[in-house]
């Protein structure tokens, strides 16, 4: 008997035999373990991730307290600056009631606490820069 069939038809009829000789039972298992291969692997690629990211957040929450710190020393010199330009105009207003013969001492006397001012102003801003 000679049967002409196309050769799609032989592939089938090829692979159904291949598939009732080992048993449904062996490609459902073949089937089977290489899915939970693949959950495995996702899994494993999942938590690599997830410790990446953690890693990752931990960093920047390190580097968020660094700038918190750093901007609130900016804060306090710049709150302190504010005060002591305050009490500078304060003083130079004061001076315009003294009369003029004591005005002299009384103007370097603030020149010189302006100058201690800034001194302690750029060791102020030099502190958190020195701390990074």
């Amino acid at each position: 008997m000679n049967l002409n069939l196309p050769p799609w038809a032989m592939m089938v009829s090829l692979v159904v035999g291949m598939i009732g000789s080992a048993g449904f039972g062996g490609v459902l298992k073949t089937w089977l373990d290489h899915q939970r291969g693949k959950r495995k692997q996702s899994d494993e690629v999942a938590m690599a991730m997830a410790a990446r990211l953690e890693e990752r957040v931990k960093h920047l929450e390190a580097s968020r307290d660094d700038e918190r710190a750093r901007c609130e020393a900016e804060l306090r010199v710049q709150g302190q600056r504010i005060n002591n330009q305050r009490l500078m105009i304060f003083s130079l207003l004061h001076l315009f009631e003294v009369p003029a013969a004591r005005r002299k001492p009384m103007l370097d006397a603030i020149r010189t606490e302006l100058a201690g001012m800034e001194a302690a102003e750029g060791m102020l801003i030099a502190a958190p820069i020195a701390a990074e």
